[in-house]
C-alpha cells in the first residue's frame, strides 16, 4: 500500500509547530491576557476559540463540543502572533492597506484586484455580508458601502470595506490593518490571516 502523500502545507505546518515549541510565549500570554491551564493555551481568533497544546504545539479549533485540527493559515497566524510580536507592540488606531505599511514597497493601487474573485461572491449580497461581519463581532466603520471593524483577535482589530458593483465599476473589497501590525506579525502572515477572514465570511454567507 502506498504511503499517503504529505502536502507541502502540512510539512510547513509541522515545521512551524516544532519551532513554536522552542519559544517562550509567556510574555505574550501575559500581554494579551490569555488563559492557560496545565495542558493548553487558549486564544480567540475571529470569534472562535482555539487551543494550543503546551506539550506538542498543535493548534485546535473549538466549536461547541467539537475539537478539530486548525488548518495551515489558522495555525501559522496564531503561532506568529504568539512568537513574533514585540513585547512593546502597541496599536496606532490608524488603518491602511498592507501595501501602505511602512517599509513595504508602495503600490499605486494598494490592494489592486487582489480580491476580485471574492468580490464576485459578495455582489448583490451586502445585507448578508453585514450579518456575517456582525456575527464576527464587527462594529460599523465610517467608509464603505459595507464597512466594519472586526476583531481578528480580541486585542487586534482589522477593517473590512466593500463597495458593491454598479453599472460603471466592479465590486471592490479592501482589508485594512493597523499601521503597527508589523510589530505583531510578519508581513506574509497578514495574508494568511486575510485568507482565514475571507473563508469565515464565505462560510457564514453560504449558511444564509
Amino acid at each position: 500500500m502506498a504511503t499517503p502523500r504529505i502536502s507541502n502545507y502540512d510539512l510547513a505546518q509541522d515545521q512551524a509547530r516544532e519551532l513554536f515549541l522552542t519559544y517562550d510565549i509567556s510574555p505574550m500570554v501575559k500581554k494579551y491576557g490569555l488563559f492557560q491551564d496545565a495542558d493548553f493555551t487558549y486564544i480567540s481568533f475571529l470569534g472562535t476559540g482555539y487551543r494550543i497544546s503546551r506539550k506538542t504545539g498543535l493548534v485546535e479549533r473549538i466549536s461547541g463540543k467539537t475539537v478539530s485540527r486548525a488548518n495551515f493559515e489558522e495555525s501559522l497566524t496564531i503561532y506568529d502572533i504568539l512568537c513574533y510580536a514585540k513585547k512593546d507592540a502597541s496599536l496606532s488606531g490608524e488603518f491602511c492597506s498592507v501595501m501602505q505599511l511602512e517599509g513595504i514597497a508602495k503600490s499605486s493601487n494598494p490592494g489592486g484586484f487582489m480580491f476580485s474573485k471574492f468580490c464576485r461572491r459578495l455582489e448583490g449580497r451586502t445585507d448578508a455580508l453585514c450579518k456575517v461581519c456582525e456575527s464576527l463581532g464587527g462594529t460599523p466603520y465610517p467608509v464603505g458601502e459595507v464597512a466594519y471593524q472586526i476583531p481578528l483577535f480580541d486585542f487586534l482589530p482589522i477593517v473590512l470595506q466593500f463597495w458593491d458593483k454598479d453599472e460603471d465599476f466592479p465590486g471592490q473589497l479592501m482589508i485594512k490593518w493597523d499601521k503597527n501590525i508589523l510589530q505583531y506579525m510578519h508581513f506574509e502572515t497578514t495574508f494568511y490571516a486575510t485568507g482565514c477572514l475571507l473563508h469565515r465570511i464565505a462560510e457564514g454567507m453560504d449558511g444564509q
